[in-house]
């Protein structure tokens, strides 16, 4: 028996839906995450995801600011 459609709750699926990978859920998960933290990152809502982001960025910032002017920190 192949299985060529399916009905669920009113709608009619095809068969490909039900062909879904692993690593499509994992990259699509991926996406996922990628936006959350892009869109925290934008709007300064600091979330879990955006948190070592933040972090970095503030480093490189001290850091930019501590070659210019001369002082250096160990």
């Amino acid at each position: 028996m192949n299985i060529k459609n399916f009905y669920e709750n009113g709608n009619i699926y095809a068969t490909k839906v039900l062909l879904i990978s692993d690593d499509f859920v994992l990259e699509r998960f991926l996406v996922g995450a990628q936006n959350v933290t892009a869109l925290s990152l934008g709007s300064g809502y600091i979330t879990s995801a955006a948190a070592h982001h933040v972090v970095l960025n503030a480093f490189k910032n001290l850091a930019a600011v501590s070659f210019a002017s001369g002082f250096s920190f160990p």
